[in-house]
């Protein structure tokens, strides 16, 4: 069975092959070098306020 996020032996290692993960922080690491690059768009926050929401719940 795949784990998931919600599963508690989910480790950080799992999120590497997640590609909404490498979305979430290529996004996170735009907003702090290049705010305005035109890859910083509505899609690629919402990617990232969901990667964000589901590691903090």
């Amino acid at each position: 069975m795949e784990a998931t996020l919600h599963d508690p032996n989910f480790g950080l290692g799992h999120l590497i092959n997640q590609p909404v993960f490498a979305i979430a922080d290529f996004t996170r690491f735009l907003l702090g070098w290049m705010p305005e690059h035109h890859k910083v768009n509505d899609y690629h926050l919402n990617i990232t306020a969901s990667v964000l929401k589901e590691l903090h719940s």
